[in-house]
């Protein structure tokens, strides 16, 4: 798939990634995260059902 990122030429890749949410109370890292990473400028795509799991983690996670 071509980058969405205006002006990159560059393609998506399927990676996993080191996810970093900040939150008022910290930073979360969440690993090993599906995405697509642009291999050229490093544009990062979630799919929406990753951003759904990633929200469920963060609601059972204790602060």
């Amino acid at each position: 798939m071509k980058c969405t990122f205006p002006g990159c030429p560059g393609e998506y890749e399927d990676k996993f990634i080191t996810h970093k949410i900040e939150q008022p109370d910290g930073v979360a890292y969440i690993d090993n995260v599906p995405a697509k990473v642009c291999g050229l400028c490093g544009d990062t795509i979630l799919a929406s059902e990753t951003l759904k799991v990633i929200e469920e983690i963060l609601k059972t996670e204790p602060t």
